[in-house]
């Protein structure tokens, strides 16, 4: 796991998808399965893979809704959903980031795309 996170650090985003994705195959009871979750949903992200990384996260959420990086994970399912051009979903996750986690180290980074969102016209 530390490793994954190292080459995730390191932008060695194809070596660190394949550790996280070995470590939850390995460790599927781990403690730290919510960690390495979010690790490969960032690697699939930083490797243009965003239809990947939208389930990955979405997983994590549904899955593990006390996580303490969930305000990030929705961040990241947001800026995937952005990137996939699906901005209704985009600006509902960011609506549910700010209503969720208000006092979130992303919440001002979170309303500055949501506002960004809403000023374009469909």
């Amino acid at each position: 796991f530390d490793q994954a996170n190292q080459l995730l650090d390191s932008m060695k985003n194809k070596e660190a998808f394949q550790a996280f994705t070995d470590f939850i195959k390995q460790f599927p009871n781990s403690a730290l399965l919510p960690d390495a979750k979010y690790g490969l949903a960032n690697a699939q992200f930083n490797l243009k893979n965003y239809k990947a990384s939208v389930g990955t996260y979405q997983k994590l959420l549904d899955q593990h809704p006390d996580f303490v990086k969930n305000p990030e994970a929705l961040l990241g399912l947001a800026n995937a959903q952005i990137q996939l051009a699906l901005i209704p979903e985009a600006k509902k996750s960011l609506k549910d980031l700010i209503k969720k986690y208000p006092k979130s180290d992303v919440i001002q980074n979170a309303q500055k795309r949501l506002k960004v969102l809403e000023s374009i016209k469909p």
